[in-house]
């Protein structure tokens, strides 16, 4: 548990600015077909499955939990 808090609280306590108008206009040259085929338009993306993904892939791959025991700790933290 510390470790995940180590590792997370780099990134929480700090603020981040991003710019992104080159991205902003790649979506808007995008025609209806690669919007279809590439859907990287995060306005339209949903929070809560990002997040709830990114909490698996952390547990996986950056804390190197076993996979066996994510069913468990969703139940326990209701994620």
């Amino acid at each position: 548990m510390h470790k995940g808090l180590d590792v997370f609280k780099f990134f929480a306590n700090n603020e981040w600015h991003f710019k992104s108008d080159n991205f902003k206009e790649l979506i808007e040259s995008l025609n209806n077909e690669d919007k279809k085929e590439f859907p990287i338009d995060v306005r339209n993306m949903d929070c809560f499955v990002h997040i709830e993904r990114s909490i698996k892939f952390a547990r996986r791959h950056i804390l190197k939990e076993n996979e066996k025991t994510i069913p468990f700790a969703i139940m326990k933290y209701k994620l």
